[in-house]
């Protein structure tokens, strides 16, 4: 599986690489930790096995990088 990369930034003391797949599932590292995968859903990524962050659980999460996001899921 391909992962293209959309973006990597710094955010509230953690930092975050996106890319996405072949599929347009939306690939998101924080910190170096293993990536979760989700699925792009009106201006934020669900994530159908959730993604811990600070030690707390979220099953979605909006990005800082969302316009790249939308832009590099419209050219997949």
């Amino acid at each position: 599986m391909a992962l293209k990369p959309v973006a990597e930034y710094d955010e509230n003391g953690h930092h975050f690489d996106v890319q996405i797949d072949e599929d347009s599932k939306v690939h998101v590292a924080v910190d170096g930790a293993k990536a979760s995968k989700g699925y792009y859903l009106g201006g934020e990524v669900r994530f159908p096995k959730g993604i811990t962050i600070d030690g707390k659980f979220k099953m979605s999460l909006a990005l800082a990088c969302d316009a790249e996001l939308q832009a590099a899921l419209a050219a997949n």
